[in-house]
């Protein structure tokens, strides 16, 4: 349950889980009713970028523009924090990960390396 009353960041804060992987992961949160995106900021070298944690959007919205209302939110935390790219990863074996591929490529995103069996995609701004 999202509480409505309760702002982060410019963003509705936030249920449980959010709180959870907040406290737990030091992950932050945008929460939506139709889905959800948890994303740390975290430093290379002298470089900025957001690391995509989760990014979860319910089978009703999938492909409507309320996706692109989440990535939009999500790439203006990267601005804001004057982030220089985004990464993201994809596990091969879940059920959606054939979709996933397809909706970073389709965002810009490119295959950055694999590791421990995950993929790892990477978008410069």
């Amino acid at each position: 349950m999202v509480n409505k009353g309760s702002y982060e960041g410019g963003f509705k804060m936030i249920s449980l889980y959010g709180q959870y992987i907040k406290e737990r992961e030091g992950q932050e949160i945008i929460e939506e009713d139709y889905g959800f995106a948890s994303y740390s900021i975290n430093y290379s070298g002298n470089e900025c970028y957001i690391f995509i944690h989760d990014f979860f959007i319910t089978s009703k919205f999938r492909g409507t523009k309320k996706t692109k209302a989440l990535v939009e939110k999500l790439l203006s935390v990267a601005y804001e924090n004057k982030c220089s790219y985004a990464v993201a990863t994809i596990d091969p074996i879940t059920a959606t990960s054939t979709q996933a591929m397809k909706f970073h490529l389709k965002n810009g995103m490119c295959l950055s390396h694999i590791d421990n069996g995950l993929i790892y995609m990477i978008k410069r701004f």
